[in-house]
């Protein structure tokens, strides 16, 4: 039986697309598993964009580098690798 892969729109839900990529380049994530993902996934040409799912109206929105950062700040390592990463420069 497969396992359900389910996001609960309570929680934060971020949208990353990695520039320049055609496959593999799209992540819904928590931003506590955002800085994983661009260590893991980033293929080195940057980042389109990063968006907050917004229950209330059922689209994704722009967010802040900054929100993006607070809401990573307890993690020591992913805070270094989110500014250092050239998005957040």
């Amino acid at each position: 039986m497969k396992k359900l892969k389910a996001l609960s729109t309570d929680r934060v839900i971020l949208a990353i697309k990695f520039a320049w990529t055609s496959t593999d380049g799209q992540f819904l994530c928590h931003p506590d598993e955002l800085p994983k993902i661009i260590k893991d996934k980033d293929p080195g040409r940057g980042i389109e964009y990063i968006k907050e799912f917004d229950p209330s109206k059922l689209k994704f929105t722009k967010v802040s580098k900054e929100q993006i950062l607070r809401w990573c700040n307890w993690d020591t390592e992913g805070t270094e690798i989110l500014k250092n990463h050239s998005f957040f420069k």
